[in-house]
């Protein structure tokens, strides 16, 4: 299959190195990463919205988020590959985790 954009084992980034990336920020994290992929709106025109989240167990009364998000455009300058922009959103991702975790107070309530 010439040409698929979505990925073809042994050309740079593969859904496997997006599940290792996934893993090893629900590790370092102690979140749950997940990616939800929609059309952008009515007909086809071959766009899509991804979003890539991390969700976080959170006791009541805690500074920590629920839920941290980037999302992006797909097809997309910034990948050549689908593959590719999953695993750049995880990046991004994990940019924003710690910006986040940068902006929570440093004492206790």
């Amino acid at each position: 299959m010439e040409g698929n954009t979505m990925g073809k084992y042994g050309t740079g980034v593969g859904m496997t190195d997006v599940a290792a990336m996934m893993k090893a920020i629900e590790a370092m994290h102690e979140c749950r990463v997940s990616y939800h992929v929609t059309t952008r709106g009515q007909g086809h025109n071959g766009s899509m919205l991804i979003v890539c989240a991390a969700h976080f167990d959170v006791l009541p009364g805690s500074d920590r988020p629920k839920a941290i998000d980037v999302e992006h455009i797909w097809p997309s300058k910034a990948a050549s590959t689908f593959d590719g922009l999953c695993y750049n959103l995880l990046w991004q991702l994990d940019y924003a985790i710690q910006k986040a975790y940068e902006q929570m107070p440093l004492e206790p309530k």
